[in-house]
């Protein structure tokens, strides 16, 4: 068998196995969902004008949500490979599809760079990090900043359990900070621990971005996670939960906050989802059936649709070319 046609089986060997991986994911989570006839039901007596509303800003926010982060990556890569929006997006929809079934979403870097044409692809993976480092910072502020005041009110915490608390989420996120603004120097590190120094020059585009740039994107971070934190809310609205916005903004980062430290794969991450989303919310309302349904859409809403139509957008790439540079 020629080269070229080997490639061309060993590519629609890997469409047919990210096809799969998609359709196992989407049975898994019917599977698994113990409740779905109760969530449809309450979707479906939930559907008036008045949470219809609700339910379609969640959905277009979904667009404001990816867009965000499809600009965020865009100009991370500027100084590698200029993409249009468009371009990047559609990077963003593939980096989701394979996210799905990958731990800890790791396929995600590798489905984004499928898209791209010039820049070296291994690079670009390590362009990527710095914008998931960047999305770690947002998450565990603001995350953490909604836990203290949920472990304040609710937990009842105080004295030295919030002052350490305090002390320990200061530490964590300026020791990110420090990280983050000089991962300029990732290469130099690298170089210094034996198993890592082989893959060092893939870091070398990292050391053009200047701090500016760097706070930009840490800019776009912050601002996607408020509207993620919104899209959660608008769902909770939507099934009925009676609950005020500072409120539900508090519990809505603690689970975003706890979730940070529970090593998963999006495959089962519904079901670890709705289980912390029980036990927080619990403390505020005691409409499971809601809490379930709000979590459910927003994975959905926010996950599985994406993946679909970045599967359709895998089929038309030629997904092993690039990789040999």
């Amino acid at each position: 068998m020629s080269n070229p046609d080997f490639k061309k089986n060993l590519t629609r060997f890997l469409k047919i196995l990210i096809f799969s991986g998609l359709v196992w994911a989407i049975y898994q989570q019917i599977a698994r969902q113990e409740n779905v006839e109760a969530i449809i039901w309450t979707f479906l007596i939930s559907f008036k004008f008045h949470n219809a509303a609700w339910m379609m800003g969640v959905c277009s926010f979904t667009f404001v949500n990816w867009g965000i982060e499809a600009q965020k990556w865009r100009q991370l890569l500027t100084k590698m490979e200029r993409l249009s929006f468009k371009d990047a997006f559609r990077a963003i929809l593939c980096g989701i599809t394979l996210s799905l079934f990958t731990p800890n979403r790791v396929g995600e870097y590798g489905g984004r760079v499928l898209i791209l044409q010039h820049a070296n692809r291994l690079q670009a993976i390590a362009v990527t990090l710095v914008g998931s480092l960047s999305q770690i910072i947002a998450n565990v502020t603001l995350g953490a900043i909604g836990f203290l005041t949920f472990a304040g009110f609710y937990l009842k915490w105080n004295g030295w359990q919030m002052e350490l608390a305090i002390a320990g989420a200061v530490l964590l996120i300026v020791a990110l900070l420090l990280v983050y603004f000089h991962v300029q120097k990732a290469e130099q590190w690298m170089g210094k621990i034996p198993f890592f120094r082989r893959y060092k020059s893939y870091f070398k585009p990292i050391e053009t971005y200047s701090q500016r740039e760097l706070a930009q994107v840490l800019g776009w971070s912050f601002l996607r996670n408020l509207v993620f934190t919104l899209q959660y809310i608008g769902l909770c609205w939507a099934f009925n939960m009676e609950v005020g916005l500072l409120t539900a903004w508090m519990v809505v980062n603690t689970i975003f906050f706890v979730q940070l430290f529970i090593p998963s794969i999006a495959l089962i991450e519904l079901g670890i989802r709705g289980n912390l989303a029980i036990f927080f919310w619990g403390y505020v309302t005691t409409n499971h059936l809601a809490i379930i349904a709000a979590t459910f859409s927003l994975w959905w809403i926010n996950l599985m649709m994406p993946a679909i139509v970045g599967w359709w957008l895998i089929s038309r790439l030629n997904v092993l070319e690039g990789w040999e540079s």
